[in-house]
């Protein structure tokens, strides 16, 4: 068997939620009133009053000279660091108490009312009212504070450079002088911020300048005593110096050079042998006396004593000129010593000058440059601009910005609304029962044979005169339908003996086997309606009046003493009688086997009224007897579960469910479910085409 549960059904569910519309109008009018109440008469008024202040980014000096305060960014970040600005606690403290909020009973606690419709106006009158808390005047400046944050509103709106400042307040008064008291706070406190920054900056210049002032004047203290200190004349006399020290210096090379000729013509003379010599090692010597004395040697004694004699003394003469030589190179090698260290001391004094000098002429600028800022800071104090102005000053709103009466009312009326769709929903789940044949069918998983609307009587005693009077009503057509639906379940074999059951005890199955041996009757058939609830005698209730004797086993009465003919209805009755013995045991017996056999003997259709399948085990031993059994279910009352647990039962004793039977069926109510049934609403629609 198929479940379709988990689809949702709109059609169904706008049907459920039409079929509630009066309790749902009621509750939206009745919560749509509390809302009108609530708005006009227990909802504080608010007014919302907005002032709009503009940002400057680009301002011009009254002096023609660098602003010593820089001004606001137009860039987004510098903007919303402006917004939490306005909000800031200490901006906030300061209109606080400016304008003595500390005294308004919107933003004292101490002095403001308690609402009766409040929670705190409950709670005192079902609690009683507390002692008042002493608050010390920094705690209600505090609390003044929060609560004029959360009364405040700032926008900056898009692509803009504006800032919208909205107060809340239960006065329109009110909010319009915060709002403008905040606007012009905000802008004294950017003059103010700059008025500060500018003594900072002038006390810092100030104490800076007299700072470098003393640094210059030690660092030309310090040139003028270092200068005197030294012996350097000028850069131009070390230079001179440092030139003289260079021709020095090729003196010395060049008295070197001839001391190696001189050291070389002394070694001449000191390996010369006149014996072994030849004129031309003489003429190495480039003597001219020499040369010319020399070849005289070896002929004459005297010559050679004179070439001997001047050998000797140029040979003294060289030696001496060496020595000379090297004395004048020791004498010039001490004057160039003496000159580089002269020179490396005057340099380093002029580099020391000069980065006593580099250090001063600094100092001098950095003093020059802060000298002009003060000036500069000392003529630009009380100059300075804001950077916002007031562009649209607050003003008194017409009417409060909430409650929003027309709002609020529609919203609660929709709250109502919606909660008695949730309310009709939730009845509909809670009911659970089943409204459809297709349903039933879908549910047993056998036809349903018969949708029988509910009989138009208030008492059980009704009935028969209904039935013998209203033969052409809706509910008697649904009847007829049943029997047709009953008689061709089976066209080879009408069944004789029907077993007519349920799950619980109300659910029209009584009513329905009168109707169906009227029915069955009407059409000529033998028919005994039988009492199979032995324990209740329920049937006996609708038949007020009519004389019969019930059946007992411990009677002896026989089979036609025991039954009576119905006037007017056309079948027999057979009742039944309250037993001391056990009810199932008679059911059980030979004797009821015996009764049953008789009875289809003596009668075309045999209907048994039996009690439900779920109290009691009556209708499951009866049904061994029944060649079909019904099983009424009543419309949108039997719960799903009691009817699968009835079914399971008549299941699980072996026995075949011939059909079963939707009843007491509501039309108008039906329509609403979209189960129209067809004796129900289609009879009701067309029966006028063929009356």
């Amino acid at each position: 068997m198929e479940n379709s549960n988990d689809e949702i059904d709109l059609g169904q569910l706008v049907r459920t939620v039409w079929r509630g519309k009066w309790l749902i109008a009621a509750l939206m009018l009745v919560f749509g009133a509390l809302g009108f109440l609530y708005a006009t008469k227990v909802a504080e008024r608010v007014y919302v009053s907005t002032a709009t202040v503009s940002i400057e980014s680009n301002q011009s000096q009254a002096t023609d000279l660098d602003a010593l305060v820089g001004g606001l960014s137009a860039e987004q970040p510098s903007l919303n660091t402006e917004i939490f600005l306005i909000r800031s606690r200490q901006l906030l403290r300061r209109l606080v108490v400016a304008e003595d909020l500390t005294n308004d009973p919107e933003f004292n606690p101490q002095l403001a009312e308690v609402s009766p419709f409040s929670i705190a106006g409950v709670r005192n009158m079902v609690l009683g009212v507390p002692e008042p808390r002493a608050y010390s005047e920094e705690e209600l400046i505090r609390i003044a504070v929060d609560r004029l944050r959360d009364r405040l509103t700032v926008t900056n709106p898009r692509q803009s450079l504006v800032f919208e400042i909205g107060v809340s307040s239960g006065s329109a008064e009110k909010s319009t002088s915060l709002a403008n008291a905040l606007a012009q706070t905000y802008i004294n406190d950017q003059l103010l911020y700059k008025e500060e920054q500018s003594v900072e900056a002038i006390e810092f210049l100030a104490v800076r300048t007299v700072e470098l002032q003393n640094e210059l004047n030690e660092a030309e203290l310090a040139v003028k005593d270092f200068a005197a200190g030294i012996e350097l004349v000028s850069p131009e006399a070390l230079i001179a110096k440092n030139r003289q020290v260079k021709e020095l210096r090729d003196r010395l090379v060049a008295l070197e050079a001839i001391i190696t000729q001189r050291q070389a013509l002394l070694s001449m003379f000191n390996s010369f042998d006149p014996v072994t010599a030849t004129q031309d090692d003489v003429a190495d010597f480039d003597n001219r006396i020499l040369a010319q004395l020399f070849p005289t040697i070896g002929t004459n004694a005297g010559d050679r004593a004179r070439f001997t004699d001047m050998f000797d003394l140029e040979r003294g003469r060289a030696q001496s000129d060496l020595e000379q030589t090297q004395s004048q190179k020791a004498t010039l090698e001490v004057a160039i010593s003496n000159l580089e260290e002269e020179v490396a001391n005057e340099s380093r004094d002029l580099l020391t000058l000069q980065q006593l000098q580099r250090e001063s002429e600094a100092t001098g600028e950095i003093y020059g440059y802060f000298l002009t800022r003060l000036k500069e800071a000392e003529v630009q104090q009380g100059t300075q601009q804001a950077d916002a102005r007031l562009l649209s000053p607050a003003v008194e709103p017409l009417r409060a910005s909430s409650p929003r009466v027309m709002i609020i009312t529609a919203l609660t009326g929709i709250l109502g609304a919606m909660l008695g769709a949730g309310l009709a929903l939730l009845r509909e789940m809670n009911k659970g029962g089943i409204r459809t044949a297709s349903d039933l069918q879908k549910l047993a998983g056998r036809s349903v044979l018969g949708q029988i609307p509910m009989a138009p009587i208030k008492k059980r005693d009704k009935l028969l005169p209904f039935l013998k009077a209203k033969s052409n009503t809706p509910f008697y057509e649904a009847v007829r339908n049943l029997r047709t639906s009953l008689l061709l379940a089976n066209p080879k074999a009408e069944p004789c003996v029907i077993l007519m059951t349920s799950s619980v005890p109300g659910e029209g199955k009584t009513t329905t086997s009168i109707s169906l041996a009227h029915s069955l009757a009407g059409m000529g058939k033998s028919v005994l309606l039988m009492e199979g609830d032995i324990r209740k005698n329920t049937l006996g209730q609708y038949f007020d009046g009519v004389q019969v004797k019930a059946v007992d086993h411990a009677d002896s009465m026989t089979f036609a003493e025991s039954k009576v003919s119905v006037d007017g209805l056309g079948f027999d009755l057979m009742l039944g009688v309250r037993m001391k013995a056990n009810a199932a045991d008679f059911l059980s017996s030979q004797e009821f086997k015996d009764l049953i056999a008789e009875a289809r003997e003596k009668y075309d259709h045999v209907i048994i009224d039996a009690p439900p399948v779920l109290p009691v085990t009556d209708a499951r031993i009866i049904g061994q007897q029944a060649d079909a059994i019904l099983f009424a279910v009543s419309w949108d009352s039997t719960r799903t579960v009691v009817v699968e647990a009835g079914l399971a039962e008549i299941s699980n004793s072996g026995l075949s469910l011939t059909g079963l039977i939707l009843t007491k069926i509501d039309g108008k109510k039906a329509k609403s479910y979209g189960g129209a049934t067809r004796y129900g609403s289609y009879y009701g629609e067309y029966s006028k085409s063929y009356s």
